[in-house]
């Protein structure tokens, strides 16, 4: 039998021998998460308008040879970011104004996926005019953020038959400015916006369109990286530059200031949980070193549960392993019970040559000493001049 949404389901045409699994005389012997399709690491990364080097993601597989490998590059006007988000057990992506649903494909060991296919989508809906800048499964629909500027953006919501596109079905909501990512708060839905906004919006479960609260604090902000996780019943958003906000429901504040943040190319860019613990990825604006801290709320009180300079990835020269090259870190991602950074070029988006492109990942849960590096070994697209905007595990 399987463990599923709270309940023990059995395979049709069998029976359970047992059912007693509260009942003192019962015992589990094992339980098996068994998964029929590999568990990779989907990888956005930036890219060009209309050339060449469009966005593209890439998938991170340790058990795949080559580990690394180009999934689908989109080439058009508006192909800067992809956003992507999974969905009823389904992977989507967000193309400019175009949802799409990702067909997953296997390539046999050794061979890589572009020399299978190059078509690996099929075309949902067309939004034009907007520009899809995050994606987020709630309440059993998937919720798309439509970037049309600031006071003429949208939220619609696809329930896996049919889009909220304004005609048909309303919007769920119009007239904001761009969500640049979602989260999910116990059973609300939460978008978060450019550090102008000045605000979060929360909604509870229920049909289109929702009703959408505004909760307001100065300098909240939500990167379009993963800047948003829930730890231990709050809400955490790194605001992208000194602060980390949280909320709880009710109130929205900064629980945490690095003034060593702040200026161009610093800023607190990722948050999240690995191990019990809050992690947040920032740029140390003085030393120009990309930094990891974490939160440990059980530790003890204040500068002890908070440790900005926990890992200092630019001082890290381990043979093999030399890190110190790379300054500015951008995402940070659980996958596979390690915890992985992503690290991009210069300031934001003004690109510095000499600053490769990278993936790191900790050693097991061991996220204080030496970090594995995965330096382009296999060349992300535009070679080291395009940067990592966002990490997802599927």
């Amino acid at each position: 039998m399987r463990y599923r949404q709270g309940e023990w389901w059995v395979r049709p045409g069998l029976s359970p021998i047992g059912d007693a699994f509260h009942d003192g005389a019962a015992c589990i012997h094992n339980i098996l998460s068994y998964r029929t399709d590999p568990l990779r690491m989907w990888i956005v990364v930036f890219g060009c308008f209309g050339g060449a080097q469009g966005g593209t993601v890439f998938l991170f597989d340790p058990e795949q040879e080559p580990q690394l490998q180009a999934y689908v590059q989109y080439i058009s006007d508006a192909d800067r970011r992809i956003a992507i988000a999974v969905f009823d057990g389904r992977l989507y992506m967000g193309e400019g104004s175009n949802l799409r649903a990702v067909t997953i494909t296997r390539a046999p060991y050794g061979v890589p996926l572009d020399q299978i296919s190059t078509t690996f989508d099929t075309s949902i809906f067309s939004f034009p005019g907007f520009r899809i800048s995050s994606l987020q499964e709630f309440d059993g629909k998937l919720f798309i953020a439509l970037d049309g500027g600031a006071g003429l953006s949208k939220i619609a919501v696809w329930d896996g038959l049919s889009v909220s596109d304004g005609v048909t079905v309303p919007f769920d909501i119009t007239g904001i400015n761009p969500v640049t990512r979602f989260g999910i708060w116990r059973n609300k839905l939460v978008a978060g916006f450019g550090t102008a906004t000045a605000h979060i919006r929360v909604r509870d479960a229920g049909a289109v369109p929702g009703t959408w609260t505004t909760v307001a604090s100065a300098g909240v902000a939500a990167q379009e990286a993963p800047s948003m996780v829930s730890f231990k019943d709050i809400l955490y958003l790194a605001n992208g530059g000194t602060d980390i906000f949280a909320y709880n429901g009710t109130t929205l504040v900064s629980v945490r200031n690095i003034a060593a943040a702040g200026g161009v190319g610093g800023g607190i860019n990722s948050v999240a949980v690995f191990n019990n613990d809050l992690y947040y990825a920032w740029n140390d604006v003085g030393t120009v070193h990309a930094m990891l801290g974490r939160y440990d709320p059980n530790s003890g009180p204040g500068s002890i549960e908070w440790q900005d300079s926990w890992k200092d990835f630019t001082a890290q020269t381990n043979p093999g392993h030399d890190l110190s090259n790379l300054h500015l870190v951008r995402s940070l991602v659980s996958y596979r019970d390690i915890l992985f950074a992503a690290f991009f070029q210069g300031g934001a988006f003004g690109f510095a040559s000499n600053v490769p492109v990278a993936l790191v990942s900790s050693v097991g849960i061991d996220t204080l000493g030496r970090w594995d590096s995965y330096l382009q070994g296999n060349g992300l697209v535009g070679g080291t001049t395009f940067p990592i905007l966002d990490l997802i595990p599927y």
